[in-house]
């Protein structure tokens, strides 16, 4: 039970509905105070718990009629409404549309793209594991299958996520997908790669970040970190090279500098958590090895990077 602020004890409630925000909740009641024989109420969720929602309010006239109204949904952009109504209607009751101005969920961004093999690009089954930053908490995780490889994950706003496909045999590459600053409703398209456990194979690691024009390593990337750790671990016969990249803004050596000691501060921190060093290569190609123009941010962004080739199996 959701707890006596939704559930009455001489009424019925019905057709629940929650939106994509995870916390916006709609459900269908007879109890006192509609418009007709069932309502629209709105109620959201105020913690962890499940138990404690605010008080319920009834959606009004522009929503409600004087009949039975039940199943409201509404999908994730938030932009319109369905419901069955009796009113009005060309049989005994109809689907309706409804236009949306309030009472909307939180928005939320629509993540989509494909689980692909990097090598063939055959879509893989996999499971799509969603967690936040830094914390690593996972929010997320579910099994994926479809012949096309496509896939939707709904996230809400407020937090900065990692996401990655995985599935044995291969090793994810995790994307970032940043929603802290709260933003209206938008699509992302990311495909998932899992690149095969291959020698010769280069993975980059997408959610490793380092302080500017440091090797300081950010907290956001322990999880990505800890992920290579596990491989590291769960394949004891691997071994790696460890290649850091910049851009080309600075001068030549201060890059090629710059990125040998990030690729040893990834070596070292792999070090620390029980990986031994006949394992692990580090080197640094500083702004020789660019994967995109280096005229604007983004592409800068896409040549500052940490990658690691699997040098044995």
């Amino acid at each position: 039970s959701l707890g006596k602020s939704i559930n009455t004890p001489n009424y019925d409630e019905s057709t629940p509905f929650m939106g994509a925000d995870g916390i916006t909740l709609y459900f269908s009641s007879n109890r006192p105070g509609g418009y007709g024989q069932n309502d629209i109420y709105l109620t959201r969720r105020l913690d962890d718990t499940w138990l404690n929602w605010s008080q319920p309010i009834n959606l009004g006239p522009q929503i409600n009629t004087e009949q039975w109204d039940g199943y409201y949904t509404i999908p994730a952009s938030g932009h319109v409404a369905y419901m069955v109504s009796y009113k009005n209607t060309l049989g005994k009751a109809d689907i309706v549309e409804i236009k949306l101005n309030k009472d909307k969920p939180e928005p939320v961004a629509l993540l989509t793209g494909k689980v692909l093999n990097s090598k063939t690009n055959e879509p893989i089954e996999a499971q799509i594991i969603y967690e936040v930053l830094p914390s690593g908490d996972e929010a997320g995780k579910t099994s994926f299958w479809s012949k096309s490889g496509d896939f939707k994950i709904v996230l809400p706003y407020g937090k900065n996520y990692g996401i990655s496909a995985r599935a044995s045999g291969y090793v994810p590459v995790s994307v970032n997908v940043d929603l802290t600053k709260v933003g209206g409703y938008k699509e992302i398209n990311k495909n998932l790669m899992l690149v095969p456990i291959e020698t010769g194979q280069v993975i980059r690691l997408n959610n490793i970040f380092f302080s500017e024009y440091s090797d300081t390593l950010q907290e956001i990337s322990l999880p990505e970190l800890n992920r290579l750790v596990k491989l590291m671990k769960e394949n004891n016969t691997m071994s790696i090279e460890l290649a850091g990249h910049t851009d080309a803004v600075g001068s030549d050596l201060e890059n090629q500098l710059l990125s040998e000691k990030r690729a040893i501060a990834v070596k070292n921190y792999l070090v620390k958590k029980g990986i031994k060093e006949s394992r692990l290569f580090s080197i640094g190609y500083g702004e020789s090895q660019p994967i995109a123009d280096n005229n604007n941010d983004i592409d800068r962004q896409l040549n500052r990077r940490v990658e690691f080739k699997i040098l044995k199996k």
